[in-house]
């Protein structure tokens, strides 16, 4: 089964019985960890759940992790490792790597990384950005692709050489897996005459 972490919400407290289910593949929001282990717990068979990250603009999937209910104890299941020809990144704003435990932007490069948006020219002179350096982060993988796409989310390294997502640089959110930016919806409101700001409230 494949679901966002919002669909499971809506099964965590419930005694999962008689399933075939064998495995849960969650992705496109953050997965908690107690939300992973309350779904492990309430399945009267052995489940599997797998940690899935990755953009539309990297064809989804880019990174695995299976969640271990006794090691897994951050408040975040962390986004584990690439799949195979997809090579993952934390880097600083001059776009070099960073070591262990130090907080960066998650970049792709590698097979599945898109050319760009259709007929946004500036949105992708942002986003996908060739690389200018030839190293690779905490050796992990050598960079195999020049081009990179710039994710937006913060991230870092964990000591056993797995992923933790840790936010957004912008504002962007995600609910129900969908990206939701603020800004946008702000200047839509802006533009409907029928809408007054509200007054503002005593002691502001």
């Amino acid at each position: 089964m494949k679901a966002t972490p919002s669909h499971l919400r809506f099964i965590a407290d419930k005694k999962i019985k008689y399933s075939s289910i064998k495995c849960i593949i969650s992705g496109g929001e953050e997965l908690e960890t107690h939300l992973a282990k309350q779904i492990t717990e309430n399945c009267t068979q052995p489940v599997t759940i797998y940690n899935e990250y990755g953009p539309t603009e990297t064809v989804v999937g880019s990174m695995i992790y299976t969640f271990d209910v006794e090691k897994d104890v951050k408040k975040s299941v962390p986004i584990g490792v690439p799949i195979d020809n997809i090579q993952i990144y934390i880097l600083n704003k001059d776009q070099k790597p960073l070591p262990e435990g130090i907080v960066g932007e998650l970049v792709i490069s590698g097979d599945g990384v898109a050319r760009g948006y259709l007929n946004q020219p500036e949105l992708t002179a942002e986003k996908f950005v060739i690389s200018s350096s030839k190293l690779s982060p905490n050796d992990q993988c050598p960079m195999t692709n020049d081009r990179l796409y710039k994710t937006g989310d913060l991230a870092r390294w964990l000591p056993e050489g797995k992923i933790e997502l840790l936010g957004r640089i912008d504002h962007q959110v995600k609910i129900r897996g969908f990206r939701i930016e603020p800004g946008e919806i702000e200047q839509q409101m802006m533009r409907r005459p029928d809408l007054r700001k509200s007054p503002s409230l005593p002691g502001r």
